[in-house]
């Protein structure tokens, strides 16, 4: 369908709310960037004007601080219930990590179609970012984050949530990308384990139960195969655990990443 007026005004309007935002990182690039993606990716899902605006401003509230009912007047009560689904908080600071984003999961559930298209795009769009720029800058990125989060956890508990509400190839393409990103991650953390030893360690969990890798369980590894076979042993041992059901998603952290800075 053509897009009109009211996309023209949300694409200024996105441009204006976000002008002072760059993406996470000293990357200089601005969050308009990430915006325009996410529209993109919804329109090109077969979404409709009021989709695609809603893709622009999807983070207005959250980031912005703008009410609901200035997108309601602006844009209509649709456009505006779906930036209000796409929101995991609506006020700041923000609530604690874990449970912020367990929530937003659990409301996949019983979301309408148009917030889950949005959402979908957002995820597709930040997961394929995060995917990028590991590859550029390997452990480092997680330093811009916030240190309760646990980015490979929360997108592999998106997958298995989208796919239970979405028929959308984007959900595919999300499963993707994070099964890229969680081998290479996993992968990564325990190569900087095996150079730096000491203390360090790196630990794979999934619900209450994990696996605990240390520098004397790496030290003998020393190519990209090796590093990939202890993550793939790794999780066997974990999908071995009583009440871990086999493909549940399993988030991966590291000593070093419990002091990074927001």
């Amino acid at each position: 369908m053509p897009l009109g007026n009211r996309f023209e005004d949300a694409l200024v309007y996105a441009t204006r709310t976000h002008a002072s935002q760059e993406r996470k990182g000293d990357t200089g690039i601005p969050y308009v960037a990430h915006l325009l993606g996410v529209a993109a990716l919804v329109l090109e899902d077969g979404g409709d004007e009021d989709e695609a605006i809603a893709g622009l401003l999807h983070d207005a509230i959250e980031d912005c601080g703008i009410r609901a009912e200035e997108l309601v007047e602006r844009y209509g009560e649709r456009v505006a219930e779906i930036v209000v689904g796409c929101s995991d908080a609506d006020i700041q600071p923000k609530p604690a990590w874990r449970p912020r984003k367990e929530r937003y999961i659990a409301r996949l559930a019983e979301a309408h179609p148009s917030i889950v298209r949005v959402s979908l795009a957002d995820k597709v769009h930040n997961a394929r970012s995060v995917l990028f720029d590991y590859r550029e800058l390997g452990e480092e990125l997680w330093g811009r984050f916030n240190p309760e989060a646990d980015q490979l956890w929360y997108y592999r508990s998106l997958v298995a949530a989208f796919r239970v509400v979405s028929e959308s190839r984007l959900v595919d393409e999300l499963e993707r990308v994070v099964s890229e990103l969680d081998q290479v991650a996993a992968s990564g953390a325990l190569r900087r384990l095996a150079s730096e030893g000491g203390e360090a360690w790196v630990e794979l969990r999934a619900g209450e139960e994990s696996v605990r890798l240390g520098p004397a369980e790496v030290r003998e590894a020393e190519t990209d195969e090796e590093f990939r076979e202890l993550v793939r042993a790794a999780r066997v041992r974990l999908y071995e655990r009583p009440g871990v059901a086999a493909g549940a998603p399993i988030g991966i952290t590291a000593s070093w990443r419990q002091t990074a800075s927001l």
